[in-house]
């Protein structure tokens, strides 16, 4: 019949670990553990273990932000169909006209720079470009060979979305030089719980149902990450002998307005508008 399984929209044992976990997760954090207090750290891996040993929640490969039946998903509400997710956290131009306001989720630099290199290591923006000390990234691309949940957290220039390439540089179709153009105020767009296949296209109009979702890899990981998922906090390994950071100042910069690297806890999760 489709009907939902009785436990969806339920607090369940789960949600409560999850809970539990990820408050002394943050408890542990650099911001509220200066002293880096290892007892706090232990405390947080082994909440963070029992959840997983429930048996009930698994990582999940594929990308299901948005199906309640992943074994990602720890606790979901149902929704009624709607575009007004979409409508204020795609790029502009995807919602024909129908966007009025900036109003929206944009993703900031804080939380760019959370997400290290697929090699562990950090990668930050600062004032003369990406710097980064891993020696096996290519700093002339910033947004690839990162941690892979980054891709399915922001939509950043050059990345795939909706069958086009995203463009926010300086004069690109996603840039807007105003606030009145409607466009990202940071440089990036959310796309993490949008649903691509919405469509604000005349006579093919698509509308989605969302969950309301709290999902489960940065409690069964036992660390935080992005959106609802920060990355982990690994510590980056030392460079190769003789290897130095490197840096690229003549990359593309389309960031305006960038925030303050906050060192810890990364847990910025965007601009709301």
């Amino acid at each position: 019949m489709g009907l939902l399984d009785d436990e969806i929209g339920r607090v369940t044992r789960g949600f409560a670990l999850a809970v539990k976990a990820k408050a002394l997760l943050y408890a542990a954090s650099p911001l509220h553990n200066p002293s880096n207090d290892r007892s706090k750290w232990q405390k947080a891996a082994a909440a963070a273990k029992e959840l997983m040993d429930l048996g009930i929640y698994r990582l999940d490969p594929a990308e299901k932000a948005n199906n309640y039946l992943s074994q990602e998903v720890i606790f979901a509400i149902m929704r009624s169909e709607s575009q007004s997710f979409e409508r204020y956290n795609f790029p502009v131009r995807f919602t024909e006209g129908q966007r009025t306001s900036i109003a929206g989720n944009y993703p900031t630099q804080n939380l760019v720079d959370a997400f290290q290199t697929a090699g562990g290591y950090d990668i930050t923006l600062e004032a003369n470009g990406w710097r980064t000390a891993d020696p096996a990234f290519d700093i002339t691309k910033p947004y690839e060979g990162r941690d892979p949940r980054f891709a399915r957290t922001i939509l950043a220039n050059g990345m795939s979305f909706k069958g086009t390439t995203i463009e926010t540089f300086v004069g690109g179709r996603d840039y807007s030089a105003t606030r009145s153009d409607l466009g990202s105020p940071t440089g990036y767009y959310l796309r993490r719980y949008i649903q691509e296949s919405t469509s604000f296209t005349p006579e093919n109009t698509v509308t989605n149902k969302p969950p309301h979702l709290r999902r489960g890899p940065e409690r069964v990981s036992g660390q935080p990450d992005g959106d609802g998922r920060e990355p982990q906090r690994q510590r980056a390994r030392r460079p190769e002998p003789g290897a130095r950071e490197r840096r690229h100042a003549g990359g593309e910069r389309h960031l305006r307005g960038r925030l303050p690297r906050g060192r810890a806890p990364r847990v910025a999760r965007g601009v709301r508008l």
